[in-house]
Order: structure tokens, then C-alpha cells, then sequence
């Protein structure tokens, strides 16, 4: 077998974005059994068939969400009016709900997620059956006029497609480190290679793998997150910055739409009373953009523009929530 042969036919495989990785998986698991380590062999087997258990789950695979229903609200003679993708406001319910319903945890195999990805359009939220009883915790909240009529958990398209990305840049990363590192003059069960596999694995493969429990450090992408129930997420100058610089251009946005324009403006509201006290609070602010990304989503289509919602993700991605 021309060991580094297929390495470099999986690195090429990759990097064209005309092979799915589904496919790259299938000529994968020819390297995966003859490197014989036990931790690529799990994730390998994990990623194609699924996780079993959701504390596995490595980070790209935990994605942001929003908890959307059907609303009616009761205008006594005017009749009613019906909100059929109304986002429920996430930051009013208790702290030990929050994380269930602002993440989804995504267990399935990469070919279920694929096949997501390609019947969804390019504007679209995934739905999510929730437990029928999560409509007590939201029916309080609103206003006593209103009704929830069915409620269900949004993952927009883009964060799948970036955790598809996520995989792959995992995985190219491992195959040129061990395609630059391993010697092909010994045998992979040679103690030389057998380190320099595990080395490769546990920094590429493994990097993002969540650690949960009381201040937990959460570790994506070369950047820290603080988790647990003593979290703390400051507001740096740059992120500060980059939320201002944001503010007008979903605000000009807001102005063109006729229904959302008032939950955007609220939104925008409780943000900049954030930005105005002196301990903002990033998990407010993150689910306030959270709501607005979900809005610009549902009805904006091509109003707002790709670096309007990049910047909207960068933000929620850093507020921890």
C-alpha cells in the first residue's frame, strides 16, 4: 500500500470543493485502519456514524440556536393576528434552561448532516422537535394576549455548513502534519510513528473537544471561553468597536423591513443599554444578536449581506451564551 500516496489523495480531496465528505470518508477509513490509533479510529468512526453520547462531542459539532413558535395574539374585535416564526426570548427564561435552548447538540453522521445542508436553501433554519412541555416555560413571558400555538428549536444553515468546514479543516490539518512528520521507512505500530500519530491526533483531531463542569475552559479555534457557573466573558475594546460599528448598519437594515423593524429595534435596545453600563453583560448582548441573525435570517433575504451576518456570528460566537 502507497501510504503517502493516499494521504496526499485525501489532502487533495479536501482542498475541492467539488468531493463531498462523505466520499472523503470512504477512501478515509483505508488510512484510519492502518495507522491503527485508537483515538482517530473513534472520532473517524464517531463523525461517519454519528456520536452516541453528546458529552463526545467535540466543539464545532455544538452550534447556536434560537427558540421560535407559532404565536397568536388576540386583538379582542380586530381579530387576531398569527406570528407564524416569532423568536422567543431566550435570556428571560432560568439560567439551567438557557444553555438546552440557545445550543443544539448535533450527534448525527456527517452524510444526515450533508444531506440537511443540501435540502435546506441558502436562507434557512433547520427545525428541532422540542419537548411539548417548553411551551410553559415561554407562555409566561409573553404577553397575556398571546398564544403558543407550537414551538420548535432553529439552527440557521450557515452553522452547519461552517461545522461541515470545521471537519474537514480538522482533518486536512492531521493528514499534512503526518504527511510532513511520519517516517513511510517504518511501520505504523513503530514507536516512532506510533507518537508522532498520537501528537498529530490529539493536536488536530481533538483540539476542540469540550471540557464541561465549574469553570471549564472551552477551547475553539485558538481562543478561550470561560464556562461553567462562574463564567465571566469581558467586553474587550474590539469586540466593543466591532458591536458599535455594527449597530447603524442593522439599523438601516431594520428600516426597510415593515414587520421585523420593531423586534430588531427592541433588540438593538438592549444592547446599547448593555453597552451603557459599567459590567456589561455579553450573555444579554449575545442573545439579542442572536434574535437579530435569526430575523435578518427568516425575512431580510439578500437585504443584509454577507459581512453584515458574519460580523452578527463573530459577535454571538464570543458571547459565550
Amino acid at each position: 500500500m502507497d501510504t503517502k500516496k493516499i494521504i496526499e489523495t485525501l489532502i487533495s480531496d479536501i482542498t475541492d470543493d467539488t468531493k463531498s465528505l462523505s466520499a472523503i470518508f470512504l477512501k478515509l477509513q483505508v488510512l484510519v485502519h492502518f495507522l491503527k490509533n485508537d483515538n482517530l479510529s473513534k472520532w473517524f468512526s464517531s463523525e461517519y456514524k454519528g456520536y452516541d453520547n453528546v458529552n463526545d462531542l467535540p466543539a464545532y459539532r455544538i452550534l447556536p440556536a434560537t427558540m421560535q413558535a407559532e404565536v397568536e395574539q388576540d386583538r379582542g374585535f380586530a381579530g387576531s393576528l398569527m406570528y407564524r416564526n416569532y423568536t422567543l426570548p431566550i435570556d428571560q427564561v432560568k439560567k439551567e434552561q438557557r444553555e438546552f435552548m440557545s445550543q443544539h447538540k448535533f450527534k448525527g453522521s456527517i452524510n444526515e448532516i450533508s444531506n440537511i445542508i443540501a435540502t435546506l436553501p441558502d436562507i434557512e433554519s433547520i427545525k428541532i422537535t422540542v419537548p411539548a412541555n417548553t411551551t410553559y416555560v415561554f407562555q409566561p413571558i409573553l404577553p397575556k394576549n398571546c398564544y403558543i400555538h407550537s414551538i420548535w428549536q432553529s439552527v440557521s444553515k450557515p452553522y452547519l455548513v461552517s461545522m461541515m468546514e470545521q471537519i474537514k479543516s480538522c482533518l486536512l490539518q492531521f493528514l499534512l502534519e503526518i504527511n510532513d512528520n511520519l517516517n513511510l521507512n517504518l511501520s505504523f505500530t513503530d514507536m516512532e510513528n506510533k507518537e508522532k500519530i498520537e501528537k498529530a491526533v490529539t493536536q488536530n483531531i481533538y483540539a476542540g473537544i469540550v471540557a464541561t463542569g465549574n469553570n471549564a475552559i472551552v477551547s475553539t479555534n485558538n481562543s478561550n471561553v470561560i464556562g461553567g457557573q462562574n463564567n465571566t466573558i469581558s467586553l474587550s475594546n474590539d469586540l466593543r468597536k466591532k458591536i458599535e460599528d455594527i449597530i447603524p448598519k442593522i439599523t438601516e437594515i431594520a428600516q426597510l423591513l415593515s414587520n421585523e423593524q420593531d423586534e430588531i429595534t427592541t433588540e438593538l435596545v438592549r444592547i446599547n443599554t448593555q453597552l451603557n453600563k459599567n459590567q456589561p453583560k455579553m450573555s444579554v448582548i449575545g442573545s439579542a444578536f442572536q434574535t437579530i441573525y435569526s430575523v435578518l435570517c427568516s425575512v431580510a433575504g439578500n437585504i443584509a449581506t454577507p459581512t453584515v451576518l458574519n460580523t452578527i456570528q463573530s459577535i454571538i460566537k464570543v458571547s459565550g451564551i
